[in-house]
């Protein structure tokens, strides 16, 4: 160990030998003088976005010099190292902006300082996925025929699950005549059963 001089410090984690900051930043004070200031904060709306949806980011308490920026990078690059997918300059210390036209995958933003690479904010990670879908073998069928069902790109969620309902009806307003929890974020279902009308899934 070694003997701090009197200041205003903070502590961070990066990642393998890098500046690739991964870790937010807590400060301390070394004796007498003003306090810490507030932590720079980044955001990202949600964690996954479908294709086409806007990426809506937010940040908070930013040094606020005019050539900040944010960065979007792919899962795995440095910034510096390679270009950024997109980027912006920050209108201000505190605010948001909405980035459009990025590709699947997964993806990280960070706020870099003065037109340059070094993070004033930690990583916010989230990716870009395909929309769902689902389809159903035939639009039309022979009363209690099995109906056949199937998705793709769905979030995966243990309780996602699938309704048949009559033509008119509102999720939510009835109950579904039929439904099944999903297997996976993609696969298949069958029903069986169904009375002659129109339905849809």
């Amino acid at each position: 160990t070694q003997d701090i001089p009197q200041g205003v410090y903070f502590l961070a984690m990066y990642h393998n030998d890098s500046y690739d900051q991964v870790s937010n930043r807590t400060c301390f004070v070394v004796g007498d003088g003003p306090g810490c200031e507030p932590e720079a904060t980044l955001s990202a709306s949600k964690k996954t976005y479908v294709a086409g949806e806007a990426v809506s980011l937010t940040w908070t308490d930013t040094p606020g010099n005019s050539k900040d920026w944010i960065g979007i990078y792919k899962k795995g690059q440095n910034p510096g190292d390679v270009n950024s997918t997109k980027w912006a300059y920050l209108p201000g210390p505190s605010g948001s902006l909405d980035f459009t036209g990025l590709a699947i995958g997964e993806y990280f933003a960070v706020v870099l300082l003065d037109g340059g690479y070094t993070p004033a904010t930690p990583q916010a990670a989230f990716s870009v996925t395909a929309p769902p879908e689902l389809a159903v073998g035939k639009t039309s069928y022979i009363e209690s025929e099995t109906v056949d069902f199937t998705w793709a790109n769905t979030p995966g969620g243990a309780k996602d699950w699938i309704g048949i309902y009559k033509k008119g009806q509102n999720p939510g307003d009835v109950g579904s005549t039929e439904w099944q929890y999903l297997a996976g974020p993609s696969g298949t279902a069958s029903f069986s059963g169904l009375g002659a009308g129109d339905w849809y899934g």
